[in-house]
């Protein structure tokens, strides 16, 4: 089976989500390391997140719950804060307990959102200009190895050296050894069967691919 991708500069409008899309990529990226080097800890996380969900009803009082305490706890954090701060010395104790009163208030008023972590979101930075201004031109994706075709020259990377498989809603990317990654837009397949791409990769690295949580906006 062959596959091949014509590489094509990614389209202005489409940036911000490619960015975000690859923000995650990277963050599932490092899941994937941290689960080979700690599997331990991450059985242990993924027994927890098999807690079944509480109904959204529960969980809306819940939330209600909480910006209560957090209005409380900003509160008596505001009042103990102030004066901690005009006499720092003698009130020391009721200075460090309004900076935690403080802080916990308005961790709880805050609302939380899912998203890429910083670490993703830099190294997504990093990745974008290799679907902006790409330097190779073409992919192929042979029964030996994969291709890399560019305006320098061709060389080959071997599929054991990939160590992950990552699919997100419109690019395929490929983590190799520690540092590297592959990035390509599925728009760009001009040769194959997409269906049946990722099977062929996981057959030819013995991974298993990993597709990102769906994009928020």
């Amino acid at each position: 089976m062959v596959l091949n991708f014509r590489l094509t500069p990614a389209q202005a409008e489409d940036v911000p989500q490619l960015r975000r899309e690859l923000a995650q990529a990277m963050d599932k990226r490092l899941e994937v390391h941290s689960r080979q080097t700690m599997p331990g800890l991450w059985s242990l996380t993924d027994r927890l997140n098999r807690t079944p969900r509480a109904p959204e009803k529960v969980l809306k009082r819940r939330r209600v719950r909480y910006r209560i305490y957090g209005a409380l706890l900003l509160l008596l954090g505001l009042f103990l804060l102030i004066p901690g701060l005009m006499e720092p010395k003698e009130l020391a104790w009721p200075l460090a307990a309004g900076v935690l009163a403080t802080f916990s208030g308005v961790r709880l008023l805050l609302p939380r959102r899912r998203g890429p972590t910083h670490r993703g979101w830099r190294q997504a930075e990093t990745l974008l200009k290799s679907l902006t201004e790409p330097t190779a031109k073409e992919v192929e994706f042979s029964d030996a190895a994969i291709g890399i075709r560019s305006d320098d020259g061709s060389f080959q990377v071997l599929y054991e050296a990939v160590n992950a498989l990552i699919e997100t809603e419109r690019l395929y990317v490929f983590s190799v050894l520690e540092r590297s990654a592959l990035v390509l837009q599925k728009k760009d397949l001009v040769k194959g069967d997409a269906a049946a791409f990722l099977p062929f990769l996981s057959e030819k690295t013995g991974l298993i691919p990993i597709k990102t949580d769906a994009v928020m906006e």
